[in-house]
């Protein structure tokens, strides 16, 4: 009888990897998964080998090693499962020694079983032979379906610049820097919802040469529209309005950042280019002419979700996912004035997934713990409608802020003395903060806050158009081309738009909201001099002017020095529940709970302030019913 062909191993081995790899092939090149792949081809046919020569009942032997592929690549769903069922506590306190006991302990537990068996296991074989090339075959199909796909979806034209430039033209060139913050909120925001000062920091980058756009807004919500956009210097209306499916779509803003239209136009006039790790696949961009990084994004998916992990840290070679998002950024942030030293020009990329969550970093740069699960994927997407998320975010992000502001100045410090030529900065957040946003529901966002940015120029030498307070990325690199090239590319509208994160390309215009929403929605308002001490009329409508609108985050006022009186006044939308929060010491004191009435209309509200709450600074106004239609007319704290 002929001896049953076996090759279950192999095919379990590369299942996982293309598993992963198809579920994120919107945002990979084809060259990440050869490595991986080829690792566990390799890795698991030399196993095959060994197995085959240290037993004699290969077809038993070769069951177990699949168990044993399967158990490997398992352990991240596994944890993730029983995260699910029972919570983070539930694996939060394993350590990679328990984990590797557990492991080897199902192991046991599966292969002794197979090894006493004393029956023929060729149909098993046979069984596990086919289920595994039909569902290696899957994951192939749909990695070339979506490869294949996305090339017939070209990207939207981008203007040409200027000719080729000739050597002695180069030499006048700057290097250029395109430093993008993660998530870095425009100043008067900051300011507005995080309590954080900008005015020290704007200062300290204009004695730098940096002229900082005072009303910068970003053209779109999300990290790789807004990249896609600016490295094309174009709106992605085309992208938006293709005949193709979302994963489509977002395989073709992936192409725009790494295959952007920027790059070949800089190569023409002598740039190299030089980028730097960001730790999100979409912004890897590899094929640059030097990258720094080290592991993709994909090779460390991998580690993380196989028994890998657990070894790789007992021998300590493969620190905390944590740890290693945290050792990035730093190391971005260190090594970055270093091209800046060479002779020829250079363009440097930079993307740093910071001040965005998870928050690793405290202000003064030290590691913070950070608990749950850790990943570059939008943190606030986890915080809308919880205040106690919420103001662990505003804390996170202020503490990165206080960093990043004062570690920046430093590395544009160290860029400017080991420069050889003119020094060009473009340091941009991507897009704004998310602590009030709400992806679920837009309409209860305070879009002011995701869409203004941290925008600041910094473009020694004179011609091109003059830099203006509300200065959008996609007008960025015109301006640069324009001054440094010749490029005379003419200066689009300065326009916004939103989307939801599962819907990037259902793009909702929302320029014109943008300042309106500003002056009418303050999260944060102090008290003295706000006017909120002055009753309106009873029974005005929720809109009416004078009116503070809220949001579905509410607003919080502050008090110059500590409440002691008994009684609070305040009027609000009558058909609405409310929940009032008093503050101070750094705590919550006490709160309150306010009932809708029958009807609309502002309603004067009479209030015994707890007694617990006595000494209070801060008093939270947070809706938590009703129809979105959200006011506080006035407070008063009266004396009797």
């Amino acid at each position: 009888m002929p001896r049953p062909r076996v090759y279950h191993p192999l095919l379990w081995a590369c299942f996982p990897v293309l598993f992963y790899f198809s579920q994120n092939v919107a945002y990979l090149s084809l060259g990440q998964l050869l490595l991986p792949l080829a690792l566990a081809l390799g890795g698991s046919l030399l196993l095959m080998l060994a197995v085959g020569l240290a037993f004699r009942h290969r077809p038993k032997a070769y069951l177990i090693l699949s168990l044993g592929i399967v158990l490997f690549f398992a352990l991240g769903p596994v944890l993730e499962g029983v995260k699910a069922l029972w919570g983070e506590d539930a694996v939060g306190g394993l350590d990679s020694a328990q984990l590797l006991r557990w492991w080897l302990a199902a192991f046991i537990a599966g292969g002794l079983p197979l090894a006493l068996l004393r029956r023929d296991l060729t149909p098993v074989n046979r069984f596990l032979n086919v289920v595994g090339a039909i569902l290696v075959l899957l994951q192939v199909g749909g990695i070339a379906y979506q490869e294949l796909a996305a090339p017939s979806l070209a990207p939207p034209a981008a203007p040409q610049t200027a000719p080729r430039a000739p050597a002695a033209a180069q030499a006048s060139l700057p290097h250029i820097y395109y430093i993008v913050l993660d998530g870095m909120g425009r100043a008067d925001i900051l300011r507005d919802i995080y309590g954080l000062d900008g005015q020290e920091f704007t200062r300290a980058l204009e004695q730098r040469g940096f002229y900082v756009a005072a009303q910068a807004r970003a053209n779109y919500a999300q990290t790789n529209l807004a990249l896609a956009s600016s490295l094309n210097y174009t709106y992605l209306d085309q992208v938006a309005e293709l005949p193709a499916p979302q994963s489509a779509r977002r395989a073709l803003l992936v192409k725009m950042i790494k295959d952007n239209r920027l790059f070949p136009q800089l190569r023409a006039h002598g740039y190299r280019i030089v980028a730097f790790p960001s730790g999100c696949p979409e912004t890897e961009l590899r094929q640059a002419d030097q990258y720094f990084g080290g592991i993709s994004e994909f090779q460390d998916l991998l580690i993380r979700n196989s028994l890998l992990e657990p070894v790789l840290d007992l021998l300590g070679m493969h620190a905390a996912q944590a740890d290693r998002m945290r050792r990035r950024i730093l190391w971005v942030l260190e090594r970055l004035p270093g091209p800046a030293a060479e002779p020829r020009p250079v363009f440097v990329f930079a993307h740093l997934l910071s001040p965005h969550p998870p928050f690793l970093l405290g202000p003064q740069g030290q590691p913070r713990v950070v608990g749950g699960q850790v990943g570059w994927a939008d943190g606030s997407s986890r915080v809308a409608g919880q205040e106690g998320l919420r103001r662990e975010y505003v804390a996170g992000y202020r503490d990165q802020v206080l960093y990043l502001r004062a570690r920046i100045l430093q590395v544009i410090d160290r860029i400017l003395a080991a420069s050889p030529r003119p020094v060009a900065i473009l340091l941009q957040g991507d897009h704004g903060p998310g602590s009030t946003l709400d992806w679920e529901h837009l309409e209860r966002s305070f879009l002011p806050e995701r869409l203004t940015i941290l925008s600041a120029y910094r473009l020694p030498g004179s011609g091109g158009p003059a830099l203006y307070p509300g200065i959008s990325p996609v007008n960025s690199f015109r301006v640069v081309l324009d001054r440094y090239l010749g490029a005379k590319l003419p200066l689009l509208p300065d326009e916004s738009f939103i989307s939801a994160l599962p819907t990037p390309f259902n793009l909702l215009r929302v320029t014109d909201r943008l300042e309106a929403d500003y002056a009418s929605f303050r999260p944060l308002v102090r008290y003295a001099g706000s006017g909120l001490d002055r009753p309106g009329r009873a029974g005005a409508a929720w809109n009416a002017p004078g009116n503070l609108r809220l949001l579905g985050f509410g607003a919080e006022i502050v008090f110059d020095q500590p409440q002691q009186g008994p009684w609070l006044e305040i009027s609000l939308d009558g058909d609405d529940a409310y929940r009032l929060v008093f503050w101070g010491r750094g705590r919550e004191l006490a709160a309150l709970g306010l009932p809708a009435g029958p009807k609309s209309g502002m309603v004067l509200r009479r209030l015994a302030v707890p007694p617990a709450a006595a000494g209070f600074t801060r008093l939270r106004v947070l809706p938590s019913q009703g129809d979105l239609r959200y006011a506080l007319g006035h407070l008063r704290l009266p004396a009797r």
